[in-house]
């Protein structure tokens, strides 16, 4: 199978802002929500997984890596302007397993 055919069934082996769309990306121990339409990415802790600040929609600024196999890295925009003046967050996944559109 090329990737352009695992591209139209739906699964593809590394994620960019460029594509569009909203995909599931899961890793060893969550999954996570991109909607490359809003700009914003979802994280859903799975059962061995702790809960952290990036389990709410955040605005997506940048994937910097999203591919199957390896670990994912992308930052965000802070929710709100605060006493810090954070210009962005990060995100660091363990390593990825798969990424499929939603539908």
């Amino acid at each position: 199978m090329t990737g352009k055919e695992n591209q139209d069934a739906g699964a593809i082996e590394e994620l960019t802002v460029e594509l569009g769309g909203v995909w599931r990306v899961s890793t060893l121990s969550s999954h996570y929500v991109f909607d490359l339409d809003g700009m914003t990415v979802t994280r859903h802790p799975g059962p061995t997984a702790v809960s952290t600040v990036h389990d709410t929609p955040r605005r997506l600024a940048t994937i910097v890596r999203c591919a199957v196999g390896s670990g994912g890295y992308w930052t965000m925009t802070p929710a709100v302007e605060g006493p810090l003046q954070l210009q962005e967050l990060w995100s660091a996944s363990t390593l990825i397993t798969s990424i499929e559109r939603m539908r």
